[in-house]
């Protein structure tokens, strides 16, 4: 007998800081939502990811959501979605042989020089759409191959982050096209995986690596009990939706050329839907990722900032995590006139490994203004990531914690001399995954168009003459130090 209450479909989002559910009803309302979270240990070398403290949480935060809903529910369907790079590798006998390495853990090794001389950045952007980054899936397992052989050669299966939660619920194995993309191991032209490099890092080849699906594919049905005290129907597919920033862009309706998501969370990452043309004939120098969104044929270019990661450490250092403190630093940070009374902030840049630099630093600049500078340099990296995604004229909405900040946005806004679409539907990455997994389940049509809640931030007319004259004093400084790439500096 199938419970009673209000039919749902469940979005998970495992991100790097929070873990996330929301809980989606039929006419597209959200009615329970809830996060946790992070779990995040070490292996005595850098941040890792205990699968089944991933797994647990997972299951906690579903059950708090559900507990939340102002009516009772029923979970019809579970989409799940996650942060790329990152996996666990499984013994013969479905056992965790090594923590999943956190996807920014950049870890060298003598296995990823050697396959790097095989195989130079040129030929991996070729066939993957990448740039050579010891963030990659490929080079997390050539450090196990060269850190911990034990491991890699006992490696009978390689699952990323959110498939092993999607296979220890259903016992079946499944990865999305988009997860794939962020491998280094996946042949973008081919839209699979690239058969003779496969074998080079893991140790069962192609046997290791799960089969592919798109976004919106079932990876199987829910096993009884296997997420105790959570509400669901008889038979709940589990979902797999994609990697978190695509799904993000499903959700806010960016899946066509011409318009660009702006996703402002830890890591922020500037999406654009493109053809596979234009990725065969994209430079490699330009600095621009590809990879899958929802199928093989449908590909986006990816420009990465550290943009999240970069304002909340400068805020942390000056107003640690009381939130009154942090509010008064963002009023007197929001007061502050263009340009931080001239100071000028060049931020790193991922491509490189470059740090950042102030310019101009004067005895008088306090919290407030090395805070400004900061905002303001990512700000201003963004917008010429952006111009190099060749998309400088097209609609921009931004998603992510980051665009919460009111003054950010508006900042951004009047650098681009141009509103800013905002989505201020919470939790939106989880609301994709959990339209994805409606989709897959129900013949009628997702009433999608109606789940994103949209506001306009406009520039700020005083600013807007400001900041295109501070522009190209920022990119001439931000050359000096990390040199010109195709005619930009970031991504």
């Amino acid at each position: 007998m199938s419970p009673d209450g209000e039919p749902v479909w469940c979005g998970l989002d495992i991100g790097t800081t929070h873990i996330k559910c929301v809980l989606v009803g039929s006419d597209g309302s959200l009615l329970g939502i809830a996060k946790t979270d992070t779990p995040v240990g070490t292996d005595g070398v850098g941040p890792c990811h205990d699968p089944e403290e991933i797994r647990r949480s997972a299951e906690a935060v579903m059950c708090r959501a559900q507990s939340a809903a102002r009516v009772p529910t029923v979970v019809q369907a579970i989409g799940v979605t996650s942060v790329g790079e990152e996996g666990v590798p499984l013994g013969r006998n479905g056992e965790v042989l090594y923590p999943a390495i956190a996807w920014y853990e950049r870890r060298p090794s003598s296995s990823a020089r050697q396959w790097l001389t095989q195989h130079p950045g040129e030929e991996i952007f070729a066939v993957t759409g990448l740039h050579p980054d010891l963030g990659l899936t490929v080079f997390k397992l050539l450090w196990l191959k060269s850190e911990r052989p034990g491991v890699w050669k006992a490696c009978d299966r390689w699952l990323g982050i959110a498939d092993y939660v999607m296979w220890k619920w259903t016992g079946r194995a499944g990865m999305s096209y988009g997860h794939a993309s962020r491998t280094a191991l996946f042949d973008l032209a081919a839209g699979g995986w690239r058969a003779e490099w496969v074998p080079e890092v893991l140790p069962r080849g192609l046997d290791a690596l799960p089969p592919l699906l798109p976004g919106g594919g079932i990876v199987g049905l829910l096993r009884k009990d296997a997420v105790p005290g959570l509400v669901t129907a008889a038979d709940t597919p589990v979902v797999a939706t994609g990697l978190d920033h695509i799904v993000g862009a499903y959700a806010a309706q960016v899946t066509e050329p011409g318009s660009v998501l702006d996703s402002m969370g830890t890591a922020e990452a500037l999406i654009a839907p493109v053809t596979v043309e234009q990725f065969r004939s994209a430079s490699y120098e330009r600095g621009v990722d590809f990879g899958v969104a929802m199928a093989p044929d449908r590909l986006v270019a990816i420009a990465a900032l550290q943009s999240g990661a970069g304002v909340s450490s400068i805020r942390r250092l000056f107003a640690g995590r009381d939130a009154a403190a942090l509010a008064e630093l963002d009023q007197r940070t929001a007061a502050v006139s263009v340009g931080a009374n001239g100071l000028c902030y060049v931020p790193p840049r991922v491509r490189s490994g470059q740090g950042g630099a102030f310019f101009g630093h004067r005895f008088d600049h306090g919290a407030e203004h090395m805070t400004r500078a900061v905002m303001e340099g990512w700000s201003l990296a963004a917008a010429d990531a952006l111009a190099d995604l060749d998309a400088a004229a097209s609609d921009v909405v931004c998603i992510g914690g980051g665009s919460d900040v009111t003054f950010w946005m508006q900042m951004k806004a009047s650098i681009l001399g141009r509103p800013i679409r905002r989505i201020r539907t919470p939790e939106i990455v989880a609301v994709g995954a959990a339209l994805l997994a409606r989709r897959a389940t129900q013949a009628d049509d997702v009433p999608e168009r109606g789940v994103a809640q949209v506001d306009l931030t406009p520039p700020v007319d005083a600013w807007v003459a400001a900041y295109a004259e501070l522009q190209p004093a920022f990119l001439e400084r931000a050359a000096s130090v990390h040199g010109l790439h195709a005619g930009h500096v970031y991504p």
